[in-house]
């Protein structure tokens, strides 16, 4: 199983979330993507009108949002913010 391999499923992941920063723009919504997909961050934006995280939370699920909220906290963690 390849996802077992630290360098394989690395180098798989962040292609992936290139490919998801081409198609949303934003990385915030690259993160929520990548934790529920990228079909529901569509479908957040298509209702909520916005392609800011913070006016187009509330359409995604409650895991994803907090899941955008603690990469953000683990980022200010990591680069001595905290």
């Amino acid at each position: 199983d390849e996802r077992t391999n630290y360098y394989k499923s690395t180098h798989a992941a962040a292609k992936y979330m290139k490919e998801l920063y081409g198609q949303l723009g934003d990385w915030l919504l690259v993160v929520a993507a990548y934790n529920c997909g990228p079909a529901r961050v569509f479908s957040a934006i298509r209702k909520s009108g916005s392609k800011n995280f913070w006016d187009l939370q509330y359409y995604l699920p409650t895991e994803s949002r907090n899941h955008v909220k603690k990469f953000i906290g683990t980022h200010y963690i990591m680069e001595g913010k905290g």
